[in-house]
């Protein structure tokens, strides 16, 4: 392991993990390990007495059987109910929590070096939910091409119902995506970069985002790959733009608009229960996504690669500008660059 050398080491995202003990593999791991026995002890712990009431009805109709269509039903319910989005919020909040805590605590640096250190936070967080939803659109205009994609109501729950949901499910993924971020893009990536390199950084914790979705309702072997490319998608874009703050807009505009604005599959699950539109789309579901969603589908590949392919391009072009920077990895604060992405 060596200190930052060149100018994509000296990245501001990258850069902030010199400012506290240098990682170590049996450290990485140990976080992974215990960020997932925190979530499922304490996240287990809220969610059964309302999986317990969501139950009731069912148990009440004798048609209980525990197997791993009804649980996801239940899963389901918990996402369009306010206990069940409040169960889950309290989760990311934990997540994001534990990674303040961690990075605090056990690597001895400050929170902020995980990318928050920024002169336009706003700006960026904007910028990144109009890239997240664009994309998504982009997706979504290439179902056609193999398949179709059909309106079937607008605010079919009524327009004050409809307002009512928008305005909790963005309260939501507005906490959901940055948490799911300040780990991925934040704590491993630069942790994995620092071990081993960035490209096997941007790999490694690509590979460890889409494995933690690896249970998620009606997941596919695409669907799983196509999570693996917006997270390198993801990791490029917050390096290009070194803070995080651009990638939590994204993501949070990308779930956002696909549940509540289109009325689509988020990962298998759905989210709330009045979305502005309610598409349906037809097909193939290798193309469409199928029941996960577009993210199970072909257009999402297409799109997610055009992405990478385009935010490489703009790194290269970049490079001798971001080399010029007088960022040092053995004094001074990474965060102190006055250049804007």
């Amino acid at each position: 392991m060596k200190r930052p050398t060149t100018a994509l080491e000296r990245n501001r995202l990258l850069a902030g993990v010199w400012a506290g003990r240098p990682p170590t593999w049996g450290r990485i791991l140990l976080f992974i390990l215990s960020l997932e026995v925190v979530l499922l002890v304490v996240g287990g712990m809220l969610s059964v007495p309302i999986t317990a009431v969501l139950m009731v009805p069912a148990l009440q109709g004798g048609q209980f059987q525990l197997t791993e269509e009804f649980v996801f039903q239940m899963l389901d319910m918990m996402n369009r109910s306010i206990p069940g989005l409040l169960v889950n919020l309290l989760q990311f909040v934990l997540m994001a929590g534990w990674t303040f805590l961690w990075v605090w605590v056990v690597d001895g640096r400050p929170p902020a070096t995980l990318g928050l250190q920024t002169q336009r936070p706003l700006r960026q967080w904007a910028r990144g939910m109009l890239v997240g939803a664009g994309l998504l659109v982009l997706s979504l205009a290439l179902i056609p091409v193999r398949g179709a994609l059909n309106v079937l109501a607008v605010t079919p729950e009524g327009i004050g119902k409809t307002i009512f949901w928008l305005s909790i499910t963005l309260l939501f993924f507005l906490v959901q995506g940055p948490a799911e971020e300040l780990v991925a893009r934040g704590y491993l990536l630069q942790v994995f970069s620092a071990r081993a390199g960035n490209a096997a950084g941007v790999l490694l914790s690509s590979l460890v985002f889409a494995l933690q979705h690896a249970l998620n309702p009606n997941l596919t072997p695409l669907a799983l790959a196509n999570l693996f490319l917006y997270a390198v998608f993801a990791a490029l874009y917050a390096l290009r733009e070194e803070s995080l703050w651009g990638v939590f807009g994204l993501h949070s505009a990308w779930n956002w608009v696909q549940g509540n604005i289109m009325g689509l599959p988020v990962s298998g699950a759905g989210f709330g229960q009045a979305p502005l539109l309610h598409l349906q789309t037809a097909g193939p579901s290798w193309w469409t996504g199928g029941a996960f969603g577009p993210e199970g589908g072909l257009t999402v590949t297409l799109s997610t690669l055009l992405g990478i392919i385009v935010l490489l391009v703009l790194m290269r072009r970049r490079a001798p500008a971001v080399s010029s920077r007088s960022i040092s990895a053995e004094g001074g604060n990474p965060g102190d660059s006055d250049v804007e992405p």
